[in-house]
């Protein structure tokens, strides 16, 4: 199902395939972070791969993601974006969401999610 001009469900499934991600709403990427991808997207002019969104609890349990992880709740997503590399990516998301979400800096990807409250790591 198309998401944005940009963006599918099938992005933001789980990784492990085994469970059933797409069966109700509340498995659905939270709205905001599809919203910001997007804008990302727009802004950058490249593309955005997800490498890892909503995970079941087991597929969570199996790549060491904390117990509270915001990949459970559909409100994350770790990507790259072609011809940026993972601290430009950081800076930008910074410098945009300066008082909220959480942003994690990877040697290869970037952590984003839509949670409240400032979190930065990496």
């Amino acid at each position: 199902m198309r998401l944005s001009a940009n963006f599918d469900s099938s992005e933001f499934r789980c990784s492990c395939f085994n469970c059933t991600y797409l069966e109700g709403p509340d498995k659905f990427p939270h709205p905001e972070l599809v919203h910001v991808l997007q804008w990302l997207r727009v802004r950058v002019g490249a593309s955005i791969h997800i490498n890892s969104s909503w995970r079941c609890k087991e597929h969570n349990s199996d790549v060491g993601g904390a117990k509270n992880s915001q990949h459970l709740l559909g409100t994350a997503a770790d990507i790259s974006v072609t011809g940026l590399s993972p601290k430009e990516v950081y800076n930008i998301l910074s410098e945009t969401h300066p008082d909220c979400c959480g942003i994690g800096l990877y040697d290869t990807f970037v952590h984003f999610d839509v949670r409240e409250i400032k979190a930065r790591w990496g």
